[in-house]
């Protein structure tokens, strides 16, 4: 969410930091108890008060508390801390430990006296306590501004489709606080668009994300997807407060609002525990995902609810966007972008304007536009009818995935370009004579050699128990791309990269070979090592689709690496090998148990993160999910577990392709959206403790499921043990 950091340099404490008492707007729908108005007036603060360049020091529990206002100039909530940021932080704690041990007001100087006055009944224990919760909270009155203006564009088409689904309409203030209005915004762990909605529940609520198209980043669509949540959560939680009497709207938008951050069964299991009572749970609910965010979900909803309704008190001169209206036309065909430029006589990026949920696929035209898709043009005096005649009337183009002559643009990488025409990296490498690192200068011209059919080998049911020298036997795939070993193993791609700055090199230079032991991966090896995955291969002639076995002995000598990357080139040597590692793609592999169309054949793959049976049966063409649930035994209920084993409904060879291409196509569209905004910056090496869950360290080191994934590839499918060493990346926004 876009409050949720802070920016710090060498501290200026400012001396208006008290929060103070504001007449929020509070209503028989939207209620605000005395309990609860001291964290409105808090984020009234944070959005009308303090800027971007202010850095708030506060208590995480009571967020009124706040200890400190400071200027600023690094982001609290990055990986790499300031020095000043961190002085600051440990300069309040030691306050607070002080006070701890003396509480004598004689003694004390008058920044102690305030923070003192900021507890109502201080004691040792409790100053000891708010010494533990000291949290830094980024200002957001210019953000806040920004979205106020954008809020023009957007709010006649919000208010009509709330008013439509019967919600109420002040839920058209719920942007301020996801997305502040943008409905370009795509946070750290993958939410997108107007109202910062997921992959998964995108697909739940009706939108498409694939190749093409992500309408998470349409302000029409996504407003009527995240309608139709709330009133899904809206009936949930009704459901769930049954038995405690009438309900009225207030009883029950408290916890509606909040399921929109926490999720609808997480809502729904703290009405249960206690009751549609707001306060008391706040105050008594316990759960490890209720925590600092989710607590104060509501009562910043309710400041923004208040500051832009009373906009002209907290802001002057705001100018506000025209209202957003476009022509729209359905596409009958569908269309290169290059294609619909040239006809309507409008530059890509006025396009771009128009039609957010086009993909980056298709404004570097490695896709065409859908057919069926609503095109989006800007309003025009007399009309588009003649450009859509025109449009109408040429002959359909035919995509082509081969021996097409490509462009490279700004953030293209070599390994993405070929996942988007659907070939092989190292071949589009060899092809276009590119270095080990597949470096590539933007305007530079590659050629996509031709595709070629999927492996038969991918085909193997290596999940049946079959054991590897069977499926060998079975496959006409190369030895190496399966363990030999008495093991079975599906074949997943190893994708773990060391980080040459934040591993300590040895004392000693590395051995000059290593003989593998069981359970070990090159870029494990070389992790341990503490040399280049990329080197280990290269030394041993391997690549990342490799497998290797038990008693194999690899060299183990670093490959030089050059001082500097071409002129051009906008990643440092570091991030191109992060890149390699989000470049390369899961098992996305159709297994199968016999020939396509016979009586015995049998089709699966595993499922990946932010997979639905929804995307399953769209990839397939099913239309709804019921046929794929009868096909897998699965209850109405029941969702998609991570590495889980679904059966397919396969007719023919030309069904698994399309299958395997549509599902690349939405991972693929997930990564590049995460690397135009966010960077890889190192790998920190995570234990695991009992009760973990890859999704709980995923949401905890507030990444994507799938990039800690990409980075650990073989605990997929495996279940965690406590003890166990865990590589998270750390990730930082794009400037």
């Amino acid at each position: 969410m876009v409050w949720a950091a802070a920016l710090f340099a060498p501290p200026e404490a400012a001396a208006h930091h008290l929060v103070e008492a504001e007449e929020v707007f509070c209503d028989a729908r939207f209620p605000c108890s005395e309990r609860l108005k001291p964290r409105i007036n808090f984020w009234v603060h944070v959005f009308s008060r303090w800027g971007t360049d202010e850095a708030v020091f506060h208590d995480s529990q009571f967020p009124q508390r706040v200890y400190a206002v400071v200027q600023s100039a690094g982001a609290c909530a990055r990986r790499e801390k300031s020095a000043a940021l961190t002085a600051e932080y440990r300069r309040i704690k030691q306050t607070l430990t002080g006070l701890a041990q003396n509480t004598a007001a004689a003694d004390l100087g008058a920044e102690q006296r305030h923070i003192l006055g900021l507890f109502p009944a201080p004691d040792a224990a409790e100053l000891r306590a708010a010494a533990g919760r000291i949290r830094c909270q980024q200002g957001n009155r210019d953000r806040f501004r920004a979205a106020l203006q954008r809020y023009g564009a957007y709010r006649g088409m919000v208010q009509k489709i709330l008013r439509d689904a019967g919600l109420s309409p002040d839920i058209q203030y719920l942007p301020f606080v996801e997305s502040a209005y943008n409905p370009r915004a795509m946070s750290r762990v993958g939410a997108a668009g107007l109202w910062q909605i997921m992959p998964r529940t995108g697909r739940h609520f009706g939108l498409q994300v694939s190749g093409a198209i992500d309408e998470r980043l349409d302000p029409e669509s996504a407003t009527r997807a995240a309608a139709r949540y709330l009133k899904k959560s809206e009936k949930v939680l009704r459901a769930a407060a049954e038995g405690h009497g009438a309900l009225s709207e207030g009883d029950l938008n408290p916890f509606i609002i909040t399921s929109y951050n926490y999720g609808v069964s997480g809502a729904r299991k703290s009405i249960r525990q206690f009751g549609p009572d707001f306060d008391t749970v706040l105050e008594h609910y316990k759960s490890p995902r209720f925590q600092i965010a989710v607590k104060n979900f509501y009562a910043s909803f309710l400041a923004a609810r208040h500051v832009a309704r009373d906009s002209g008190r907290y802001f002057s001169g705001v100018p506000l966007d025209e209202p957003f209206r476009y022509h729209t036309h359905v596409l009958k065909h569908a269309a290169s972008i290059e294609r619909i430029e040239k006809i309507f006589n409008l530059p890509r990026e006025e396009l771009r304007r128009w039609n957010t949920a086009l993909t980056r696929y298709v404004w570097h035209g490695w896709r065409f536009v859908p057919a069926g898709y609503r095109l989006r043009l800007p309003p025009k005096e007399g009309g588009w009818e003649k450009e859509i005649n025109l449009l109408t009337q040429l002959a359909p183009q035919r995509e082509s995935f081969s021996n097409v002559r490509y462009r490279v643009k700004r953030g293209d990488t070599a390994c993405a370009i070929a996942r988007a025409f659907g070939v092989n990296c190292r071949r589009l490498m060899a092809v276009n004579d590119l270095n080990r690192r597949g470096l590539i200068r933007v305007g530079q011209r590659l050629t996509i050699p031709s595709r070629k059919p999927a492996a038969p080998a991918k085909r193997v049911a290596l999940a049946e128990k079959t054991p590897a020298e069977t499926a060998l036997e079975k496959s006409a795939q190369p030895r190496q791309a399966v363990v030999a070993n008495s093991q079975t193993e599906a074949a997943a791609e190893e994708a773990v990269v060391a980080d040459s700055e934040t591993v300590v090199a040895p004392a000693e230079p590395p051995p000059p070979q290593y003989t593998v032991r069981a359970g070990d991966t090159p870029c494990e090896i070389a992790l341990r090592l503490t040399i280049s995955c990329a080197a280990l291969l290269e030394n041993n002639g391997l690549d990342r689709r490799s497998k290797i076995f038990p008693g194999q002995v690899l060299q183990v000598r670093p490959a030089e690496r050059p001082a500097a990357l071409p002129a051009g080139e906008a990643v440092t040597v570091d991030e191109e090998e992060f890149l390699a590692v989000l470049d390369r793609p899961p098992d996305f592999a159709v297994y199968e148990t016999g020939a396509a169309g016979s009586a015995g054949a049998e089709f699966f793959i595993f499922a990946l993160p932010a997979e639905t049976l929804g995307h399953f049966s769209d990839w397939l063409n099913l239309g709804f999910t019921s046929r794929l649930r009868k096909f897998n035994g699965m209850g109405n209920r029941r969702g998609v577990r991570i590495g889980q084993r679904i059966r397919l409904p396969i007719a023919d060879r030309a069904m698994i392709e399309t299958f395997e291409r549509r599902r690349q196509d939405y991972h693929g569209l997930l990564v590049e959206e995460f690397k135009e905004n966010y960077r890889v910056e190192g790998l920190e090496k995570y234990q695991v403790v009992r009760g973990d869950s890859l999704w709980a360290i995923a949401r905890a080191k507030q990444i994507p499921l799938w990039l800690l994934l990409r980075f650990n590839p073989d605990i997929a499918r495996k279940q965690l043990r406590a003890a166990q060493e865990v590589s998270v990346p750390l990730v930082d926004e794009r400037a």
